[in-house]
């Protein structure tokens, strides 16, 4: 009898534990998904995690799967990156968790996990590991009535990192009208001559002065300006493979005696041949009467295009006003050149390039005050174009063209950003008009959140984000004033029109982080790059200086996208970094960047100005978790050259070679 009332009394504490109901509000899901418990909720029982249960089995065998669950995730399957990759990933459930794996092995509930509104996952390069990874998604998310647990469908994505060494990588710089015409290729890391080092190979030959010239080799430049003298003056540019080709995009903006339209695609693998390279040079244009010109090297053939080393396209003679642009962006199998001076976009087809295959689009004949953009992203279907400067009559206003403005034109710092979808660039320049504003194009005008919201010296897209990057408000105004757009679940396009539709505005959709709530010199910032889940942003100027030259500043800023708040702002003045090479001296002119790239574990800072056009470019590692940048700081001075001594200077842009390296 004893033994019969022990079994009916069992039975009844387990039917009790698993009759009474328990609240599980949706905050507590992450502490209680990772331990053994039972979900019960308005009496309803459901066996997301029983007892019974081992927490390292994979959430696909223990968790029921829901259709309305659903994963977005960026960058897409099989894509490349020369860097640390930070995944985007996003749930359309706002409160699930996104747990993911990338060892090989299917997500658990034992798995890290991001956030909605902590959406980026790192995805390095591990210890003389294959840059081949995998990254295995799932999403977990709560009945709010029920309490039960379900998932997405889980992806197992494949991508190719080169997030440590790079041993065959180079940097690009962009020539400036300082600059020579010298486009210039460098190798990255150079195998130690003077010690073992634990921020990586040496940057700079030991032997030279102060430890921080160049390597013999080290330099690949090519001269451009002996094929054309209007060959210099770029303003940035960007690197794009097509088939088994290489290539570099050089953006012209100003050869200094007028405003340029001539595009340059530079071969970066043969670019170092510079004989052949040379003779190896196409350029396209069209006459007066719109007939196609090809003409190239006085003493070679016309290369094809496939064949040319240096592809030049003269944009002017499809519009008088297609120069003078300021940096651009690539959403593959496009380029696309922002109109900096004027208000001619370009659009560049990489695969097939060439004058015929160029569209432009002039952004003032949907309103006349669109103009003066500096680089920008592209999302989905559109191409966003960063606002600038411009300027602006006392007579005719914004881009007046009045002769009684004339000689009275004034800066105006643009605080518009137009987004244009890809159908207008087809359109027939007549039939680019201002009804095409509001569906086929918009443009955000940040004013409307702040009044000090203009002068972005560049754009970054980063999964659904976008960054801009606060240069300047006014003349000798530096601006601290970090902007993030939402570009939502589709693209930009979409997200403007559905929050308009709700009612809503540009406050929908833009958040902004003043750094100089942390520190007053945080401000001026010439670009922005990403390597993982962190943003960069590139010192340049934060302060009207002329009494010391306008030597510009040097404090490299670094933000968390995973903390979009002061919490996730960490900075560090390069210029009194005891640098991580010998000697370790500090330098006080490591400052006045144009841009900035990472390649492998390493970012890049591209020398412009500090007090005089300089050649120092500054070399950090990416991922330090250390909050002082400088621990990892060292520096090449390419105008310590043995061959071109004070020659490679004031460079206005650089990007890193794209192609894969050797199977580590």
């Amino acid at each position: 009898g004893g033994f019969v009332l022990m079994i009916v009394f069992l039975l009844f504490v387990l039917w009790f534990r698993r009759s009474s109901p328990k609240e599980l509000s949706v905050d507590k899901v992450p502490e209680l998904l990772s331990s053994q418990i039972e979900v019960l909720n308005n009496g309803i029982f459901e066996r997301a995690l029983s007892a019974n249960s081992n927490i390292n089995t994979s959430i696909l065998s223990q968790i029921p799967y829901r259709s309305s669950l659903t994963l977005f995730y960026d960058p897409p399957d099989g894509h490349f990156e020369p860097t640390v990759m930070g995944v985007f990933v996003r749930c359309n459930d706002h409160s699930a968790l996104i747990y993911y794996d990338s060892s090989g092995e299917n997500p658990t509930l034992q798995s890290s996990y991001v956030t909605y509104q902590s959406p980026y996952i790192v995805l390095n390069t591990l210890f003389k590991g294959s840059r081949e990874r995998t990254l295995s998604i799932v999403a977990v998310a709560q009945d709010s009535l029920t309490g039960v647990l379900y998932r997405s469908q889980q992806y197992n994505l494949n991508y190719k990192v080169e997030g440590a060494a790079r041993p065959f990588a180079y940097g690009f710089l962009i020539p400036g009208v300082e600059s020579g015409g010298y486009f210039v290729k460098f190798v990255i890391e150079n195998v130690a001559s003077a010690r073992a080092t634990t921020t990586g190979q040496e940057f700079a030959n030991f032997f030279s002065k102060n430890g921080i010239g160049t390597y013999n080799g080290q330099v690949h430049p090519l001269k451009l300006d002996v094929l054309d003298p209007d060959l210099v003056g770029f303003e940035g540019g960007f690197p794009v493979n097509v088939s088994s080709n290489y290539y570099g995009i050089l953006i012209p903006y100003h050869n200094g005696v007028s405003f340029s339209g001539k595009v340059v695609r530079v071969n970066l693998q043969n670019m170092s041949d510079n004989a052949t390279c040379l003779q190896h040079y196409r350029m396209e244009s069209y006459d007066a009467n719109h007939k196609l010109v090809v003409s190239g090297h006085a003493h070679s053939p016309v290369p094809s295009a496939d064949k040319a080393c240096v592809f030049v396209l003269d944009l002017a003679t499809i519009h008088p006003q297609a120069v003078g642009f300021r940096r651009g962006f690539i959403r593959y199998p496009y380029g696309y050149l922002s109109a900096g001076e004027h208000d001619v976009l370009v659009r560049l087809d990489l695969v097939n390039f060439g004058i015929a295959s160029t569209r432009i689009i002039a952004a003032s004949s949907m309103d006349s005050s669109f103009g003066g953009y500096s680089g920008g992203f592209a999302d989905g279907s559109w191409a966003c174009f960063c606002p600038y400067k411009t300027f602006t009559g006392p007579v005719g206003g914004l881009r007046s063209s009045l002769p009684a403005d004339t000689n009275h034109l004034r800066p105006y710092y643009n605080p518009v950003m137009l987004c244009v979808n890809s159908t207008v660039w087809d359109l027939a320049r007549s039939d680019v008009t201002p009804s095409l504003l509001g569906s086929q194009a918009y443009a955000l005008d940040f004013s409307i959140v702040d009044i000090t919201l203009r002068g972005y010296s560049d754009a970054v897209r980063s999964g659904r984000y976008a960054f801009l990057s606060p240069l300047a408000s006014a003349d000798h105004v530096y601006t601290s004033k970090l902007i993030r757009i939402d570009l939502g679940d589709v693209d930009i396009g979409s997200k403007i029109a559905q929050t308009y539709a709700a009612g809503g505005s540009i406050r929908d959709m833009v958040d902004v982080l003043d750094l100089a709530m942390i520190d007053n010199r945080l401000r001026g910032f010439s670009g922005l790059f990403t390597s993982g889940n962190y943003l960069f942003l590139v010192p340049f100027r934060n302060a009207y200086e002329p009494r010391n030259g306008q030597r510009g500043h040097g404090v490299l800023t670094r933000l968390d996208m995973n903390e979009f708040s002061t919490k996730g702002v960490d900075y560090s003045d390069v210029t009194v970094a005891t640098r991580q090479q010998v000697p370790s001296f500090q330098d006080l002119n490591l400052r006045g960047f144009s841009a900035g790239f990472a390649s492998g574990k390493y970012g890049l800072l591209v020398p412009f100005f500090n007090g005089n056009f300089h050649g120092k470019v500054g070399r950090f590692q990416t991922m330090d978790p250390v909050k002082n940048l400088n621990a990892s700081v060292q520096e090449l001075d390419l105008t310590i050259d043995s061959i071109h001594r004070d020659t490679y200077k004031g460079y206005r842009g650089g990007f890193v070679s794209i192609w894969q390296g050797v199977v580590f």
